[in-house]
């Protein structure tokens, strides 16, 4: 029959903060070595719920400066946010709305294979993903 009205509103279940990809979650500062709060970050991204990474402010410098050299040397016309914006081959009706918004840049699951995350951060994460 359905609910009546005036009840007023109910009990709250939880509470939800959306983060945008990319963003930095914590950010310390201070006179602490990067060795020192390695460890520690680790186990912070390792209780979220989301998948995060520890990283430093020279490994962002890093990744930047790498994500614009790749994008100055790409000789290659049709990138897949030209595929995407132009909707060839229908590829919009597979997408999730991530890519259709990022373009595929935060959806680097498999490390292994990203080439550009193996020569910024090297051997120095040591991370689970």
């Amino acid at each position: 029959q359905g609910k009546r009205m005036g009840g007023g509103k109910g009990s709250i279940k939880e509470y939800v903060t959306p983060i945008k990809a990319g963003r930095i979650i914590l950010e310390i500062g201070g006179r602490v070595g990067w060795e020192e709060v390695r460890p520690w970050l680790t186990k912070v991204c390792e209780s979220l719920p989301v998948k995060a990474y520890p990283v430093n402010a020279e490994m962002l410098k890093e990744l930047n400066e790498e994500e614009q050299r790749l994008i100055k040397t790409n000789k290659n016309p049709i990138t897949f946010e030209y595929l995407i914006r132009n909707n060839m081959f229908d590829c919009q009706r597979q997408l999730s709305l991530y890519d259709k918004i990022w373009f595929g840049k935060f959806c680097y699951l498999d490390r292994q294979l990203n080439l550009k995350w193996k020569w910024v951060t090297g051997e120095r994460y040591q991370g689970k993903y």
